[in-house]
């Protein structure tokens, strides 16, 4: 199978932008997702932290098909512009 093109570091930043709006627009999984971030600790360091966070957002967007069917979207969206 064929890989898709990578996209530049600017628009993926956007996507993960919209993909953490869109997370934090919902109660119950923005809830989840400080909850995960809690369990893990105090961070020692910046990269700590957002090795954290993005362990956490990706948990909860594997746990919601839903959701990764809209961040999915997002993806698809910005490789077509």
């Amino acid at each position: 199978m064929g890989k898709s093109p990578k996209l530049p570091d600017k628009k993926i930043e956007k996507v993960r932008d919209s993909n953490r709006k869109l997370i934090k627009r919902h109660k119950d999984l923005n809830a989840a997702v400080q909850d995960l971030i809690k369990k893990e600790g105090k961070p020692k360091n910046e990269d700590e932290r957002s090795r954290i966070n993005r362990k956490a957002f990706k948990t909860i967007i594997r746990r919601n098909p839903l959701l990764l069917k809209a961040i999915k979207e997002n993806v698809a969206r910005a490789r077509a512009k």
